[in-house]
């Protein structure tokens, strides 16, 4: 029996652009098909148009509610964004039940290929953002004491 089913990905994107992506996508579907952007499987997101209460989790940055079909069958799925690194964020999807068919290859590579899109379309968004306003700014060294 499996204890969790939770799929994530880091993405190189700021924490800060990450949660704000994740409470904006303006996509209410994000559909990945059998060939794009390298995946073999066909793959649809539903989120729900109002984000998530804040849970106590201070890594956590934004929560949606959603729906990831597994071919003919829909698993309710939290979309979640968290903190990895100054300059890195994860992007997550919790199942809400551990119902069939959570737990089977089916599943994981549904929630792979959406986390991989969506990791794709925001770093894109956020590689765009960066070279319309320059370089992020560098952070001088720390003086040896």
């Amino acid at each position: 029996m499996i204890a969790s089913a939770y799929l994530s990905r880091k993405v190189s994107i700021e924490p800060s652009l990450a949660g704000t992506a994740v409470l904006d996508l303006d996509d209410r579907k994000l559909v990945v098909s059998p060939g794009h952007s390298g995946s073999p499987v066909r793959a649809c997101l539903r989120v729900d148009r109002r984000p998530q209460r804040a849970s106590g989790d201070p890594l956590q940055l934004a929560s949606r509610r959603g729906i990831l079909w597994v071919g003919h069958w829909p698993v309710r799925v939290y979309l979640e964004s968290a903190v990895w690194s100054d300059s890195e964020s994860v992007l997550g999807l919790r199942p809400s039940n551990l119902h069939w068919p959570v737990g089977t290859a089916r599943y994981a590579r549904a929630g792979v290929a959406i986390l991989e899109e969506l990791g794709e379309r925001l770093t894109s968004v956020d590689c765009a953002t960066r070279t319309e306003s320059g370089p992020p700014p560098v952070l001088a060294p720390l003086a040896a004491a």
